[in-house]
């Protein structure tokens, strides 16, 4: 920063000795042809002028390089708060649409932005350093020029800061709309859709729809220009009539022989250069307020509560005896029915547990408050005489939900990011695939596990929907966690291919306690017990035998599903 702050006053000064030495070199020239000095004098202050013109481009060069080494750094410095903080949110943060609009308008172009506002003011002391210089000058003719000067800076300020305001309300007012933007078009250009574009031929229907949204926007934008060029046009006008008359003003004092041609061109230079100085300075105040406006979004979304700041982490904490959930109530902000209601069980260290029930029953929003990604409205959630509303449990937990992340990175880095300190151990990557048999899928890419898997890349490997469930499944074993869940990630499956896979997990989890959420009841009959979920209420609990001779909710979606199952039907005679 020091050594920006020097260049900044070197910059300044430089404008100030190129005039001085214009004027010095012309009145020279004057004095050589009148055979009042000698050539060498001449030539003296040339050598000069050249050497402050290389200064000047070293400088300009320099100035250039240091920018945007500045800029990386703090891009990298903002980018890093931002991820930071998003990590640090509560889940239920990015499941309201608005928090997107208010996250894209926080993070977009922040680091660029605060470092633009310490080039704005840096470059305004710059020129301020400069303008002083030049005014002085002015002064030296006549104090009505200093005056006059200064007065110019009012315009551009007041047509700059209308202007920033109009921008950031439409870029405020557009979020959405830009976002739409963007998301349409990735549809139409991304392989994950290219299938289905292609199938159902709706490419045009989106085409359009992503145009109407583009001109949207884009009508907007331009017609906030048009306003903004007449503004600017009245301001350019002023400029060049208050920059016509100082020269009319300086033609006079030339008639009076009150000014060599020296003067004459030095003063007019500096008229010229100080008008242009004063245009620079307002902009960089304008823009100085008009960034404020952004950067005060995202001071305000770096303010914003944080979920694990209160809770502690109890690395030495191993469940002993169960997990309790005591009168569960959960309600989504911005609405008034509770998702959950009054929900109460018991989990016993080392249990097989499923959780049914049928869309919108609440299975999801169970599982998120039984690990503490919600932040549960009432009741209690405990393990063992821990509550989780003061102490952090996630690292004795390990979870894959239906829509798990397909990492395009190394099959090592898709397993291993679950237990990060040990993505390198061997032993513990090919025990977890073993288990699941994503052994098998590994074994047939060209570089086992260094194979980069996805298509985004060049080198990188596709893999199959299973396949990719068997590396998620892996991820799941793969960190040394008491308790894990399945959030519906074989959803994808048949209902056979599922049952099959749930035994096996059932089977590899032997001394773990297992929680999985499943549509397919056939899945449900080797577990421990089932909790039925409705409308947001658990409506009743045991085992497959116990919940079939209720002939309650559950024996009903049993007897449903039976026709997915040949042994199931059996089962219903």
């Amino acid at each position: 920063m020091i050594a920006t702050v020097s260049i900044a006053v070197i910059k300044a000064v430089i404008p100030l000795l190129q005039i001085y030495l214009t004027k010095t070199l012309i009145n020279t020239t004057m004095d050589i042809i009148n055979k009042n000095t000698s050539f060498v004098d001449g030539v003296f202050f040339l050598v000069l002028q050249m050497v402050l013109v290389v200064v000047g481009l070293l400088i300009n060069n320099l100035d250039d390089l240091i920018r945007l080494r500045m800029s990386q750094r703090v891009s990298y410095y903002f980018d890093q708060l931002i991820i930071e903080k998003s990590s640090k949110l509560p889940l239920i943060f990015f499941e309201n649409p608005e928090n997107h609009n208010y996250l894209h308008r926080a993070s977009t172009g922040i680091g660029a932005r605060g470092l633009k506002m310490s080039f704005s003011i840096l470059d305004i002391v710059k020129n301020l350093i400069t303008l002083i210089g030049y005014l002085y000058i002015l002064v030296q003719l006549h104090w009505l020029l200093f005056a006059c000067i200064l007065l110019l800076v009012f315009p551009p300020i007041i047509i700059t800061t209308w202007l920033g305001k109009k921008q950031y309300t439409q870029a405020r007012d557009f979020t959405s709309t830009n976002r739409l933007i963007f998301y349409l078009y990735r549809l139409l250009i991304e392989r994950d859709t290219a299938k289905e574009l292609r199938i159902f031929g709706h490419t045009k229907y989106l085409q359009e729809k992503w145009g109407n949204t583009y001109w949207k926007y884009e009508d907007s934008v331009y017609q906030l220009r048009k306003k903004s060029v007449s503004a600017e046009l009245g301001k350019g006008g002023i400029n060049s009539f208050a920059e016509t008359a100082f020269i009319a003003v300086l033609l006079w004092f030339g008639s009076q022989g009150k000014l060599t041609i020296g003067d004459y061109v030095s003063i007019s230079q500096a008229i010229s250069s100080a008008i242009s100085l004063i245009q620079f300075i307002a902009y960089n105040l304008g823009q100085l307020y008009n960034e404020t406006l952004y950067i005060k979004d995202f001071f305000d979304f770096m303010e914003l509560e944080e979920e694990e700041q209160e809770l502690a982490i109890d690395h030495t904490f191993s469940l002993k005896e169960r997990i309790w959930v005591e009168n569960l109530t959960f309600t989504f902000p911005n609405r008034t029915k509770p998702a959950l209601h009054n929900i109460s069980f018991q989990i016993n260290k080392g249990e097989k547990i499923a959780i049914v029930g049928k869309n919108g029953a609440g299975k999801s929003t169970l599982i998120k408050c039984l690990i503490g990604l919600y932040k549960v409205s009432g009741g209690n959630i405990y393990y063992d005489q821990h509550n989780i509303k003061h102490v952090s449990m996630r690292h004795i937990i390990s979870a894959i939900f239906q829509d798990f992340v397909t990492y395009n990175l190394t099959v090592k880095e898709n397993i291993g990011i679950a237990d990060v300190q040990h993505i390198n151990n061997q032993e513990r990557l090919r025990s977890a695939t073993n288990q699941t048999g994503a052994d098998e899928v590994i074994n047939q890419l060209s570089k086992g596990y260094e194979t980069e898997l996805g298509t985004s890349f060049a080198g990188g490997q596709d893999i199959s929907g299973g396949q990719w469930q068997k590396i998620a499944l892996s991820r799941a074993l793969f960190k040394p966690a008491e308790v894990i869940i399945l959030d519906e990630p074989t959803a994808a499956l048949d209902p056979i291919a599922e049952a099959q896979l749930l035994e096996k997990f059932i089977e590899i989890t032997d001394n773990k306690t297992a929680i999985f959420i499943t549509h397919r009841l056939g899945s449900c009959k080797n577990v421990d017990r089932i909790l039925v979920l409705k409308d947001g209420k658990l409506v009743e609990e045991g085992n497959h035998e116990e919940l079939m001779q209720r002939n309650g909710e559950y024996a009903e979606m049993f007897r449903s599903q039976a026709q997915w199952y040949a042994e199931a039907e059996h089962a219903t005679v």
